[in-house]
């Protein structure tokens, strides 16, 4: 996936040097950024470079007729928390957590349908992992599908939609995560900025979202939830692959899923093909899910799995 082209400009070089360091050691596999104190100087970087920036960050002393009329995109760094119905334009307060601004920066940069319809990245590929009878082997399927993507560069988001994971990554108690996204869809209906939730692992490179806290949320999710997830994960188009897991349950939040997914995949033991074989049965005696059931690939072999993802990732 493209990186984002940002351009900084404050009149605080204290601050835009901090702003941009944080970018470079967190984001830099989403992010080119350059970084100006001098207004000057930055209007001359927009004549020459005008077509090739995504979005200006910038102190509103740094806007010009000459920046305008080069870059359609910016967003206004306040010292002061503006409310959004007072202003018409993106406006972020520039004194919070550097993780903040950024999600608030991709949030307004994709949000614009503008930018969706000219983006030539391709779009995201969404895959489920599923399985009937071995939740360490599904959670392992699932890893490698990202590591797989990430060892080609690739930008990669995992999300456990199981009622409880397994996952080393979620060893940091403080991340906001799935609770918290089902809490905003029953107070609110609506999920607003999915990205504030998402947290990057950096030992594996891989972004995730924390899973249930408790494993009660996930079976009070209903169809209607399910789908808005799907589809606030399927408008995080800045990513190459995201990696759904499923429950071994097979119940609601799972078929919902995997009516909305580019792909899927069942991981079981070979020991387990009878019991495959007759979860395969079950499905076809039902329409519908004998229509997710055509779509789906079957593994017993975890090597089988690992080849098929590192060639789907190559194609990326």
């Amino acid at each position: 996936m493209n990186r984002l082209n940002i351009v900084v400009a404050d009149i605080d070089k204290e601050y835009r040097e901090a702003l941009v360091e944080y970018i470079m050691e967190n984001e830099n596999e989403r992010i080119q950024v350059a970084s100006f104190s001098n207004k000057e100087l930055l209007e001359n970087y927009v004549v020459s470079n005008g077509s090739k920036i995504d979005i200006l960050v910038v102190d509103v002393s740094f806007i010009s007729e000459k920046v305008l009329m080069r870059v359609k995109n910016y967003v206004i760094l306040s010292e002061k928390v503006m409310k959004d119905e007072l202003i018409n334009y993106d406006c972020i307060f520039k004194y919070q957590s550097g993780k903040t601004i950024i999600d608030m920066i991709f949030e307004c940069y994709y949000t614009n349908p503008n930018n969706i319809m000219q983006s030539d990245s391709k779009k995201n590929n969404i895959y489920a992992v599923c399985s009937v009878c071995d939740n360490q082997l599904k959670t392992e399927a699932a890893m490698n599908i990202c590591k797989s993507y990430v060892q080609k560069g690739k930008k990669v988001l995992y999300v456990s939609l199981d009622s409880f994971a397994l996952v080393e990554l979620y060893n940091q108690s403080s991340n906001k995560g799935l609770s918290n996204i089902l809490f905003e869809l029953k107070d609110k209906e609506s999920i607003e900025k999915i990205r504030q939730y998402i947290t990057k692992d950096k030992q594996s490179n891989i972004d995730f979202i924390a899973p249930f806290q408790n494993f009660l949320e996930y079976y009070d999710l209903t169809s209607e939830e399910v789908n808005k997830i799907v589809s606030s994960l399927c408008e995080l188009i800045e990513y190459d692959c995201i990696v759904l897991e499923l429950a071994l349950d097979f119940g609601l939040v799972t078929r919902k899923v995997l009516g909305q997914v580019d792909k899927s995949v069942m991981i079981y033991n070979a020991i387990n093909q009878e019991k495959v074989d007759k979860f395969k049965k079950n499905l076809e005696q039902d329409h519908i899910t004998r229509e997710l059931l055509k779509g789906m690939a079957f593994f017993s072999e975890k090597a089988q799995l690992a080849e098929l993802f590192e060639n789907e990732g190559s194609k990326v």
